[in-house]
């Protein structure tokens, strides 16, 4: 089932479908991603994508595909006929039809961001006690649940306003998720992101705008700010119904310190046993 196929306004063309969102870059282009495979820095991709891993299974379970997560998304760029060699992924347990995709124009550059977001039982705190160290053993399994944001910028960014737009745009991921109140699943803090999340930032060097600063002070980190943000807060209410989260569910928010109905219960019947028994001695 086709979802949406989309020009965005770089030029770039993005398909997006119950498997994936695949963006085809429109020319020459800078990349910088946290992508297993030809993640960096890069200026000779062709293909991004964000790939959902319950695709077409029943029980919703990811599943490694091959020894390495670098050869498991190889593996998915080929089945999504996408060259390997080309080819920036990221991918997810969030399901494709929750994707959003927003655009925002300023006067002579544009930003859009693709994101899916679930962290309802993977949001983590930076910080956070970790599972596992790479060079010791193989990764500890972990809930599904990712955010991954593609940010587009119709612009010609130097080198370290492409940097500062990665940082600028993980700043807005995170403002997200204070916002919504979303906690970290491994203590008692709130919520800065997951321990799987991926994001591509992508700089259009044919642009006849060109940009050094992407901080919050400029009007490019502005935009950036304010669309992930939207974006990210979207894409959690529809795919984890986090707006409810927020305003209806006690214990959804009261979960990261260990509180849960059976737990106030026991709680009260102390107190109330208590009371009773004091009741009586006097």
């Amino acid at each position: 089932m086709l979802y949406k196929n989309l020009t965005l306004p770089g030029g770039e063309e993005l398909q997006l479908d119950e498997r994936a969102v695949i963006i085809k870059l429109g020319g020459s282009r800078r990349v910088i991603s946290t992508s297993f495979i030809n993640g960096g820095c890069r200026d000779d991709l062709e293909f991004l994508f964000n790939y959902c891993e319950i695709y077409g299974k029943p029980d919703e379970q990811c599943e490694m595909r091959a020894s390495t997560y670098e050869e498991h998304l190889q593996l998915i760029a080929a089945e999504l006929e996408l060259d390997p060699v080309k080819t920036a992924g990221i991918s997810t347990s969030a399901k494709m039809k929750y994707a959003v995709i927003k655009s925002s124009f300023y006067a002579d550059f544009s930003v859009t961001a693709a994101v899916t977001a679930g962290i309802d039982a993977n949001g983590s705190r930076a910080g956070d006690p970790a599972s596992w160290h790479e060079n010791d053993r193989m990764p500890a399994p972990v809930e599904p649940g990712t955010i991954n944001i593609i940010l587009l910028i119709d612009a010609n960014l130097t080198p370290g306003a492409l940097a500062r737009a990665l940082v600028i745009s993980t700043e807005a991921k995170t403002a997200a998720l204070q916002e919504l109140l979303a906690p970290s699943c491994y203590s008692e803090g709130l919520a800065t992101g997951s321990g799987t999340d991926g994001t591509i930032v992508v700089s259009n060097l044919q642009s006849s705008t060109r940009l050094s600063d992407a901080g919050q002070h400029s009007k490019l980190g502005e935009y950036i700010g304010k669309t992930v943000k939207e974006a990210v807060k979207e894409a959690l209410v529809a795919e984890n119904g986090f707006e409810a989260y927020v305003r209806n569910s006690f214990f959804r928010r009261t979960k990261r310190f260990g509180i849960d109905i059976e737990d106030l219960w026991k709680h009260y019947c102390k107190i109330l046993d208590n009371c009773i028994k004091n009741s009586a001695s006097k």
